[in-house]
Order: structure tokens, then sequence, then C-alpha cells
């Protein structure tokens, strides 16, 4: 399996890990804020997470990914179903990418500290990078949405959140103690 379709691949399960925490959640506890994580709720950091893949998609046809374009739709935020279905249109985009054809390089934004956004440079970048700093982006705003989730108890299998290396070393961790 070449680099880019395991990337492909890691992005589409942490995409389905989203789905599955969605299913059957109310819009109540998915919009509620939560002043302990920084006033947002599960709902606001869905929406964040699928925003920044909305700009690498967008970004790829232009060769340049600019991270702080977002559209911040109010719906991801209050809407687990309309969440969800972003999820599953997110996953269909991201399954089309094996195969298709880009630039080798991109060039990639986001706000510096202090920075006017006029002023923020752009810096080099390939889309095997950026399918990285979307899962490193995905799973930190999965652990923030798990905290939220388990202040209102609310049910969901214990990996949501953990970053891959971590899974990982839990699981050294188990086979060491056998």
């Amino acid at each position: 399996m070449s680099p880019l379709q395991t990337l492909i691949d890691d992005n589409v399960r942490l995409l389905e890990q989203g789905l599955t925490v969605l299913e059957g959640m109310q819009p109540t506890l998915y919009a509620k804020a939560e002043p302990s994580v920084g006033l947002s709720g599960a709902g606001c950091h869905f929406r964040h997470m699928l925003d920044f893949y909305d700009r690498f998609f967008e970004g790829l046809l232009e060769e340049r990914i600019d991270y702080d374009r977002r559209e911040r739709d109010p719906a991801l935020e209050a809407d687990p179903a309309a969440a969800a279905a972003k999820i599953l249109s997110t996953i269909g985009r991201m399954k089309e990418l094996d195969g298709a054809s880009w630039a080798p390089a991109l060039l990639v934004k986001a706000d510096a500290e202090g920075a006017q956004p006029e002023e923020t440079p752009w810096a080099g970048s390939t889309v095997e990078r950026e399918l990285q700093v979307l899962m490193s982006h995905t799973v930190h705003h999965y652990a923030l949405i798990a905290v939220a989730l388990r202040m209102n108890a609310y049910a969901f299998d214990k990996e949501f959140g953990v970053a891959p290396s971590t899974l990982r070393y839990w699981q050294e961790q188990r086979a060491c103690a056998r």
C-alpha cells in the first residue's frame, strides 16, 4: 500500500470514529457549551475539525491551503445529523484522493500569533504532510470533544480522542504486563 493510501485510510478511520460518537447524540448535548473546555462543546469542535478538511480539499484545487478561511457553518455546531452528513461527505472526498493528480508541492497558511492575516507567511508542504496534519488536528479536537462528553456522562469508545501512538503504547504496556 502506498504512503498516500495509508494516510487516506487513517483519515477515513478517524472520521468514522466521529460518526460512531455522533450516533444517537441529542442536539442539546451536541451543542452544549462546556466552560471548562473553553466554552466549546462537541458541536463547535466537530465543526472546526470539519472546516479544516474543507479548506484542505478546496486548497488542493488552488495549490494553496489557507486554513484561516474557514466557513464556520453554525448548522454544523448545532446539529449532530448535519455533522454526520458532512463527515460522510468528507469521507467520500477523502476516498477520491487516491489516484487523483495535484501539484507535488503546496503552499499552506495558518495565522501566526500576533500577525495580521495578510502578514502570515505561506509555507511549503505536500498532500501527504497535510493529511498527517489533519489526522493530528482531528485527534486533538476529538480529545476535547471526549472531555466535554465525559462531563455529561455520554458513553463512547475509550479510544476516541486518543492518538494512534498512545494507543500503540497502551497495547505494548498491556503486552509487557502479561
